[in-house]
């Protein structure tokens, strides 16, 4: 069956850099996660109304994690099950370097993804179809749209201690080459779709990620429709991260099931306080994208993740882990 897809592009027109929310800035997160980019949408709709219920509107929208396109080549993340892959320049004596080879990819390009969700005949590709050090596979002309630079900044401390270097790294997406960016999949009745999409505008002058404050993370928004083949399946393959609730892990969602985990947690640099801004969030470990589960009745849940803290004017931090998915099927091995 083919469905149709509510989609919103990013078009950054400036760097960005997601930080991983523990460690240093040296290295950006290569993947902008679905609960990021849903606390930042809610947190506009903070600042532009302070009677703004962020709880009830992250329970009526859900929205997949943010992956790369480049100009028509929509690119969706390896699902974490053996793919029927064939690299046609190796032979049976050459599997452990095709596999090695195959460890490599991390996102494929939709019309391949299309055939490899669906349980059917090996798909062959050739070595010139991984591009971008193997980890896209894309049968199309594939420039390199997304480059990473270090920046030296200085942190200078407020007690008056010594200065201390360090490393920020940031993404460019290059627009010179064609539309490129990032781009993530949503849902929502037509209310909460008009207003998620408004507060996404309004977040792309705001920017995302680190260093906001000197012009980071600004984007454009395109909103657009892309269709995507699907198998008729009971098994659910996660284009988000996914907090399960209590119940569905009682319920045996892990049965014959293939995942990762993050924990995550981080400052909460996003509320409408700034006196609250240098506590930390509590932590929580979510299902990664790419996770595959045998039940497709998965939905996820909307939590607090508020630190214990002594002031009751600290509001509830909410996190969406409500899940994105989409059927998938597999032979189990």
């Amino acid at each position: 069956m083919t469905k149709s897809f509510k989609i919103v592009k990013l078009l950054f027109d400036s760097p960005l850099h997601i930080h991983k929310g523990k460690g240093g800035y040296d290295v950006s997160e290569e993947i902008l996660h679905s609960d990021t980019i849903s606390s930042a949408i809610a947190a506009m709709g903070y600042k532009l109304d302070d009677s703004f219920d962020g709880f009830s509107f992250l329970n009526n929208m859900v929205l997949s994690s943010a992956f790369p396109f480049y100009k028509e080549q929509f690119f969706l993340p390896k699902p974490m099950i053996r793919l029927p892959l064939k690299i046609e320049e190796y032979d049976e004596s050459e599997s452990s370097k095709e596999a090695k080879d195959l460890k490599k990819l991390k996102y494929i390009e939709k019309e391949i993804f299309e055939q490899l969700i669906t349980i059917g005949d090996t798909v062959s590709i050739s070595t010139d179809d991984l591009k971008v050090g193997g980890q896209y596979l894309s049968t199309k002309s594939l420039n390199k749209f997304i480059e990473t630079t270090s920046q030296q900044r200085v942190h200078v401390p407020r007690d008056n201690s010594d200065s201390k270097p360090y490393y920020l790294e940031r993404i460019y997406f290059d627009q010179s080459k064609g539309k490129t960016g990032l781009y993530f999949f949503l849902e929502a009745d037509p209310k909460h779709l008009e207003k998620a999409i408004e507060l996404i505008c309004f977040l792309g002058d705001e920017g995302i990620g680190t260093d906001r404050a000197v012009g980071n993370g600004q984007f454009s928004v395109e909103v657009d429709e892309l269709k995507l083949y699907l198998p008729e399946s009971e098994n659910s393959l996660a284009l988000s991260l996914y907090w399960p609730t209590p119940e569905e892990i009682k319920s045996g969602i892990l049965d014959d099931s293939s995942y990762n985990l993050v924990k995550r947690g981080g400052f909460i640099a996003g509320y409408n306080l700034t006196q609250f801004r240098h506590l930390r969030k509590n932590s929580v470990y979510m299902f990664t994208e790419g996770s595959v589960f045998s039940s497709g009745a998965i939905t996820g849940r909307v939590g607090s993740l508020r630190p214990e803290w002594n002031d009751p004017t600290l509001n509830e931090i909410y996190r969406s882990g409500k899940v994105f998915t989409i059927p998938i099927d597999y032979k189990r091995s």
